[in-house]
C-alpha cells in the first residue's frame, strides 16, 4: 500500500477516484 499522504494537487483527483470506487452510497450517508 502506498503512503496515504499525497500532495494537495493529487488529493482532489485521487479523492474523486476513491469515492467512485467506494460508491455514491457513501456520499448520501450523513
Amino acid at each position: 500500500m502506498q503512503d496515504t499522504r499525497e500532495p494537495e494537487g493529487l488529493s482532489s483527483s485521487e479523492a474523486e477516484k476513491r469515492l467512485k470506487e467506494i460508491g455514491p452510497n457513501v456520499l448520501t450517508q450523513p
